[in-house]
């Protein structure tokens, strides 16, 4: 068995002979939108996508003994050492080595960034993202939000336990720490937002966040703009992260 691709079962299961749709648009969610094995809908989006590509073809195009791992409910992979990434991680660095994303960087094309192999009948996508994930529903999800638990999406103010704190409204995500851990896997998840309390649209000043790199946890507190307060690997304890946000904010 190759070990350079690793296998991702997700609860979505794609049709075994229908194509997805591929939109990708500033104006748009990146996302593939595709119909299940028991004709309802999917839609997987992308988590800071790098680069994606579709390809016909009925051979998968790497090395693996695809018939003694013939699971039809795993669709989707992970490429390990991927040539295709660090093509991508040169370019980035021989052009925004300086300039890249904020102060952040560009060795994050390495370290957190993931190449992703989509497998369709005679057909594939490819993905270099820092996650994805999946939502499944009985009714088309092409140009609809996002849902209100998404990843993606705002921690939904209407549900969150909420909490004063400073200058700040601290929302908890509604899901419980055990769930977000395990949802880690495949995307970073948000267990607390910091609002301003003066600002009427609710801006959000920092995230804390946990993700996996290379199979272990890590949590960071990052500001809506501008580089993370922290990232360390393992679980902060929530007044810890409290009181990184008082030190930066007395700097």
């Amino acid at each position: 068995m190759n070990k350079n691709i690793k296998p991702i079962k997700i609860p979505l299961i794609r049709d075994n002979v229908l194509s997805p749709e591929v939109h990708y648009s500033p104006d748009l969610l990146h996302a593939i939108y595709i119909v299940t094995e028991d004709d309802t809908f999917g839609r997987i989006t992308f988590e800071s996508m790098d680069s994606i590509r579709i390809c016909r073809g009925e051979y998968e195009p790497f090395e693996y003994k695809w018939s003694e791992n013939n699971d039809i409910d795993i669709w989707i992979y992970e490429i390990k050492n991927s040539s295709w990434k660090q093509e991508r991680y040169l370019y980035e660095k021989k052009h925004y080595r300086k300039a890249y994303e904020f102060g952040g960087s560009v060795e994050e094309m390495l370290t957190d960034f993931k190449h992703y192999y989509f497998n369709f009948h005679d057909e594939f996508i490819e993905v270099i993202a820092k996650g994805f994930w999946f939502e499944m529903s009985d009714k088309p999800l092409f140009k609809q939000p996002l849902e209100k638990n998404h990843p993606f999406s705002p921690i939904n103010s209407k549900k969150a336990k909420i909490e004063i704190f400073d200058k700040y409204k601290i929302f908890y995500n509604t899901k419980s720490k055990k769930e977000l851990i395990k949802n880690a896997h495949f995307c970073t998840q948000t267990l607390m937002e910091f609002r301003w309390l003066d600002s009427e649209f609710e801006t959000t000043a920092y995230s804390y966040q946990v993700f996996y790199k290379e199979e272990v946890l890590y949590s960071k507190l990052s500001q809506s703009f501008g580089k993370d307060i922290f990232c360390t690997k393992g679980i902060v304890k929530f007044d810890d992260v409290k009181k990184a946000i008082l030190s930066n904010s007395n700097n």
